[in-house]
């Protein structure tokens, strides 16, 4: 189910996320916010896209990793706009940044091994945040 709150939490390996949707069309982007005992980064996400799912998965090498599907409601997005951010350093090693073609091929590349749809009915614990700014 969508979130219906403005910020939800996820851990994944030593770290944390925070993901909070944007307050206004005055600031149109979700925070996403990556933290361990050692570091503490914000990423900001264009609620032009408005569908932010997030999970907690590993590489085909065992790194654990977070992993974004940054996507938008309109006929000509894409399913597949990934984002990869390591969770040991918090580097967003791949940005979510083609809304129309998507990044599927470079993100299995990266991952090592083929990604299958992210589905939040078979992940209780992802975050799945739909912006609730609309746009003018």
């Amino acid at each position: 189910m969508w979130s219906s709150v403005k910020a939800d939490v996820l851990a994944c390996g030593n770290a944390q996320a925070i993901l909070v949707d944007a307050e206004s069309a005055n600031d149109p982007y979700f925070t996403l916010t990556i933290s361990n005992k050692t570091l503490h980064k914000t990423f900001k996400l264009s609620i032009q896209e408005d569908f932010v799912h997030l999970t907690c998965d590993n590489k085909a090498d065992g790194t654990v990793v977070f992993l974004l599907n940054h996507t938008c409601g309109g006929s000509g997005c894409t399913d597949h706009n990934y984002g990869i951010i390591d969770v040991e350093t918090g580097d967003m090693v791949l940005k979510p940044a083609d809304r129309y073609k998507g990044n599927k091929i470079k993100a299995e590349q990266i991952m090592g091994r083929e990604l299958q749809p992210m589905n939040w009915r078979e992940h209780n614990s992802d975050i799945y945040m739909r912006s609730k700014i609309e746009l003018g």
